[in-house]
C-alpha cells in the first residue's frame, strides 16, 4: 500500500470513529465553543491547536469540502494545510477556503520527490 493511501484511510477511518463520540456529546458543547489558540512564536497571532489537513478533501464533492471547511472554521479552526501530493484536495479547497482566505492560515507544502 502506497504511503499516500496508508495516510489518508487513517485519517478518514479516525474521522468516522469520532463522529459517534462527537454525537454522544449531543448538546453539550456551548453555542460559542471555539477550539483553544495557541501563538505562533513571536508574531503575537494565534493558531489554532489543531489543525486542517486538506488530505481529507481529496476525491471529495466541491460542497464536502465547501461544508466541512466552514464548520471547521466556525469550531475555530484557522490553521489549514495542503499540498500537491494530497491529489485534488487543493483545488477543493481553494474554493472551500476563499471566504476565509485572508483570516486563516495556509502553509502548503512543496514535496521535491515523489512518495
Amino acid at each position: 500500500m502506497k504511503r499516500r493511501i496508508f495516510i489518508r484511510n487513517s485519517v478518514l477511518t479516525s474521522l468516522v470513529l469520532t463522529i459517534p463520540v462527537i454525537r454522544s456529546f449531543g448538546n453539550n458543547f456551548s453555542a460559542d465553543y471555539k477550539i483553544p489558540k495557541r501563538l505562533l512564536g513571536k508574531t503575537g497571532e494565534k493558531l489554532s491547536v489543531i489543525g486542517f489537513g486538506g488530505i481529507m478533501l481529496n476525491d471529495n464533492p466541491q460542497d464536502f469540502a465547501n461544508e466541512i471547511v466552514a464548520k471547521a472554521y466556525e469550531l475555530g479552526v484557522n490553521y489549514f494545510d495542503v499540498a500537491p501530493n494530497y491529489g485534488n484536495a487543493q483545488e477543493k479547497m481553494g474554493p472551500a477556503l476563499k471566504p476565509y482566505r485572508k483570516i486563516v492560515f495556509l502553509p502548503v507544502k512543496l514535496a521535491t520527490e515523489p512518495l
